[in-house]
């Protein structure tokens, strides 16, 4: 009996296991990451931006935090300018929020 002949099948398993395993990481990063279309995110950074007006552009940390994902994708389709900060105002805390919503809202931000 030639035992040798095992060595290939356990060798092409160990590599189809390592190959089933990139694709299913693969798999799950690309649906947990959706990246918005420009409509979509032009339409949730108005909506934050309106929001953010209401309530009177509020310098309060984590008062108004913009969603990661808004940010991610306002970040790629609007420039850099959208800061890693949790509120809506125009303080140093809170970068230029509040002049980057004009370009949305215009005159009534």
């Amino acid at each position: 009996m030639n035992k040798a002949v095992a060595i290939p099948y356990i060798i092409a398993l160990v590599i189809g296991i390592i190959v089933l395993a990139f694709i299913a990481y693969w798999v799950y990063k690309s649906i947990s990451s959706p990246i918005l279309s420009l409509e979509e995110c032009k339409s949730r950074v108005i909506n934050w931006c309106t929001q953010c007006a209401a309530a009177g552009w509020p310098d309060e940390q984590a008062r108004m935090k913009m969603p990661d994902e808004l940010r991610e994708c306002a970040n790629k389709y609007f420039g850099g300018v959208w800061g890693d900060n949790d509120c809506c105002g125009s303080s140093d805390t809170c970068g230029n929020n509040k002049g980057d919503c004009e370009a949305f809202l215009g005159k009534y931000a």
